[in-house]
């Protein structure tokens, strides 16, 4: 709009201008924290899932060269495996899985300390590796959700004044286009952002089309253009039922094409009464 145009009072304009770019900043940089923070959540995962997997595989051979006679039942302790059921530990969390990736060192170091020797298919230094891409994927994790909760934090810190400017706008909004019929008011008053949002109880609004010899229609569009522009097809019946909270005037747009809904071939003008079912016949 031209600076001659714009409805607003000198402060509330100061304030929006100032507030709005702040915010907005703020909020791309949440989107793109997010996005990183996703990434690495993925990649974190995935080396988590390949880290659990070999930990499992090794200790399960590991289990079999004990039943084998390999490795005596006590080495299991070097692992830290119940010696009596070799029992495999649990990985559910990531420190679980990092945990017994670094029990699996541990153990190796112990069975080559007890000259027994070292344990294959897969090797301790196949999960050292894989336990070594977890740690960093961890890490990263870590430090991409915490970025993402400090920006998270920015755009909080600027609400407070976001909210009051919102509030400004709306209200000198509302008070400039006051003269007009609501309806009139509320449509001019979107075009500067405000929001309404209708409350109460549902009204059940029928709609019947039908052509000039009272035969229903079939396959066409209704649309109320107060509910958000909701659109409808009529059935066999020539019916369609809106549940909406509008009341008072409203408008009726039929499309006799549903593919193509930008020039109604009707529109009718109605009042809705709150809570009182009611039907409309359509004669198109």
């Amino acid at each position: 709009m031209a600076p001659a145009d714009n409805i607003f009072s000198a402060s509330t304009t100061a304030r929006l201008d100032a507030i709005q770019p702040q915010l907005a900043t703020a909020i791309n940089l949440v989107r793109s924290k997010k996005a990183v923070s996703i990434e690495k959540t993925l990649t974190k995962n995935e080396a988590g899932a390949g880290l659990r997997k070999f930990c499992s595989h090794y200790l399960q051979v590991f289990n079999l060269a004990v039943e084998r006679q390999k490795y005596p039942t006590s080495a299991r302790a070097f692992f830290g495996l119940n010696t009596d059921t070799g029992k495999l530990p649990d990985m559910v969390t990531d420190a679980d899985a990092e945990q017994v990736g670094k029990n699996i060192a541990l153990g190796e170091a112990e069975l080559l300390a007890h000259s027994l020797p070292a344990m294959a298919n897969p090797s301790a230094a196949e999960v050292a590796t894989l336990l070594t891409a977890f740690m960093a994927a961890r890490t990263n994790h870590s430090n991409a959700a915490q970025e993402l909760d400090a920006a998270e934090e920015a755009v909080d810190a600027l609400e407070p004044e976001a909210d009051k400017v919102i509030k400004k706008i709306y209200d000198e909004a509302e008070a400039h286009y006051n003269e007009e019929e609501p309806d009139s008011q509320r449509a001019d008053c979107r075009w500067w952002g405000v929001l309404y949002i209708s409350v109460g109880n549902d009204t059940q609004l029928t709609v019947l089309v039908k052509d000039g010899s009272g035969t229903p229609l079939q396959g066409k569009a209704v649309k109320l253009v107060q509910a958000a522009g909701k659109v409808l097809i009529t059935g066999a019946d020539g019916r369609v039922v809106f549940n909406t909270k509008v009341i008072g005037e409203a408008t009726l747009e039929i499309y006799l094409d549903p593919e193509h809904l930008t020039d109604p071939d009707l529109i009718r003008n109605i009042t809705i009464e709150e809570g009182e079912p009611q039907t409309v016949e359509v004669v198109v």
